[in-house]
């Protein structure tokens, strides 16, 4: 097992798909922060001034004025990269093994199946981290100079969603390998995972958009003849979510690595701790599933 994974990171360590995917991540997030620069001054002119210098509008007392951190929703945005980008790496890393008979050889020096998908598993499970560390870095070094920091956010918050987005790196990289170690025709293989990585971004997507819209419509305001106002009573919501359906949109919004990504992109999880614990399962289940459908596989 050993030498298996010495090999699986010699490759690793010389691939030019690695160093490629990294170098993408690190410039992708740097024109994000990049972008996001204009939106880190602070508010100068307070809410009621502001509402006042057009006719019309209603004055409202504020007592503090807002300052925005754009930091707080790109920091983790790393996370959805790493989804797209194992999809990439995953299939395109092992596709050698099938490809180069490297697979049959391994099996014919007496490596068992079990040993060579794990050590194939754990390889990608580095690619994974290494992405999650470097967007980490890339936030702290680029991210926090250019947008003032995270304003009021606890660290131990920020140290928890790190920690989080690597265990759900982890869960993606478990079922890419799956597809990878399974499907022996590499364009196949390759084009398969990828559908999946965004199949799974944009059902984290649809899942966040249901599940964030509010149950009643905040009510407007109605003018009366004589120039006074009251406010409209708040109206029931036709697009929220409700009753079973909306367990069914909860369940997968926890359990699917696109829901989970999603969650710790905006640092917006209801149950933060439901993510490790839904990430380990489907993590569990695609390596358990991986590996009874590699053990029957026929090599050729």
């Amino acid at each position: 097992m050993s030498n298996l994974l010495s090999a699986g990171i010699y490759r690793l360590k010389y691939s030019k798909l690695f160093y490629i995917l990294l170098g993408l991540l690190v410039v992708t997030l740097t024109f994000c922060y990049v972008q996001a620069i204009p939106q880190t001054v602070s508010l100068d002119v307070s809410p009621t001034e502001a509402v006042t210098q057009e006719e019309g509008y209603v004055t409202v007392e504020y007592e503090e004025q807002a300052s925005f951190y754009p930091l707080n929703s790109l920091f983790f945005q790393y996370v959805l990269f790493n989804l797209i980008s194992c999809g990439i790496f995953c299939p395109l890393f092992l596709s050698h093994e099938y490809s180069d008979g490297v697979l049959r050889n391994k099996l014919i020096v007496g490596r068992n199946r079990t040993q060579i998908y794990l050590g194939n598993l754990t390889v990608n499970g580095l690619y994974g981290a290494a992405t999650t560390v470097v967007g980490i870095l890339t936030g702290l070094c680029v991210g926090m100079p250019m947008l003032k920091g995270f304003g009021e956010t606890e660290p131990s918050t920020l140290v928890m969603y790190g920690l989080f987005s690597l265990i759900t790196t982890w869960a993606c990289v478990s079922l890419f390998t799956m597809v990878a170690m399974i499907v022996a025709n590499r364009a196949v293989a390759a084009a398969l995972c990828i559908v999946l990585a965004f199949g799974l971004y944009f059902l984290g997507q649809f899942l966040t958009i249901g599940l964030s819209q509010p149950e009643l419509l905040q009510g407007g305001l109605i003018w009366g003849p004589d120039g006074t106002f009251q406010m409209a009573d708040p109206a029931p919501n036709p697009s929220y979510i409700s009753g079973f359906k909306r367990q069914v949109y909860q369940f997968l919004y926890e359990l699917t690595p696109g829901g989970q990504c999603f969650q710790i992109a905006n640092m917006g999880a209801e149950t933060p701790w439901h993510l490790p614990v839904y990430a380990a399962l489907f993590t569990a289940l695609t390596t358990a599933a991986g590996l009874a459908i590699f053990q029957r596989k026929d090599v050729k």
